[in-house]
């Protein structure tokens, strides 16, 4: 498969240049690898609340900042008018201590009790903003949930993805017998599977130093016709665990 800025992910083969000094200059290690949109990004529901209006939907491309959905929450909403209607008793009580005594003993603790209510309720202000969900960044809109209007969404639910397509980057993984012939700052070579396209130049720029536990490139699984075993599981979280160490 061709990458595009419509695909978020091609399989092909990374050669990289081993540079231990046990190893000879020509000597290269093929390794599995993918190559993605360097930035990926997911939205969450930032609390609960209910839908009001999705304003957007799979494949469109947003600009950084854009309105994705429109939450509501009645519970925001009630709380703030209670925080308002504290407030407003407090400024009336605060002007009602005439006398300078009144003053030097209310004043005080009455203003306090006004700073800690204008508080919580510029941070309920944040929260209610917030509730206008928008795009961290520009990029395409991807693994839309299926969400409908009026919809109840719990805190941290995801929402969708946001692939920013801009600079495209590779994922590899390498196998613990050849994890000793690669280190960062190595050089690097992708070629798609199918063989066509430019061959892109690349250099190492990290390495986990654990192996992963779960295999988050399907393409690269045995289960999907790639290069590294997996155990299938008996439920969805464990179908794609590497037989073996493997590091990305």
């Amino acid at each position: 498969m061709r990458w595009n800025r419509n695909s978020i992910g091609t399989v092909g083969v990374l050669a990289v240049l081993a540079l231990l000094a046990l190893l000879p200059w020509h000597s290269r290690v093929q390794l599995p690898a993918v190559l993605h949109a360097e930035q990926t990004f997911e939205v969450f529901s930032p609390e609960p609340a209910r839908v009001e209006a999705m304003l957007v939907g799979n494949g469109d491309h947003v600009d950084a900042g854009q309105p994705l959905l429109r939450l509501e929450s009645d519970a925001l909403a009630l709380r703030r008018v209670e925080l308002e209607t504290e407030i407003g008793l407090l400024r009336q009580e605060i002007n009602r201590s005439s006398s300078e005594q009144q003053r030097s003993m209310l004043t005080a603790v009455l203003e306090d009790r006004l700073a800690a209510r204008e508080s919580a309720l510029a941070g309920l202000r944040d929260r209610q903003e917030r509730l206008l969900v928008r795009a961290p960044t520009a990029g395409i809109v991807r693994d839309l949930a299926t969400i409908e209007s009026g919809q109840w969404l719990g805190d941290g639910q995801r929402l969708l993805v946001i692939v920013n397509a801009g600079k495209p980057a590779v994922t590899a993984l390498v196998d613990a017998r050849n994890l000793v012939r690669i280190r960062p700052g190595a050089s690097a070579v992708f070629l798609a599977d199918h063989g066509l396209g430019e061959r892109l130049p690349l250099a190492v720029q990290a390495i986990d130093t654990a192996s992963v536990e779960r295999l988050l490139l399907p393409e690269l699984s045995s289960l999907h016709g790639g290069p590294v075993p997996v155990r299938a599981g008996a439920g969805p979280t464990d179908a794609l665990r590497p037989d073996g160490a493997w590091y990305r």
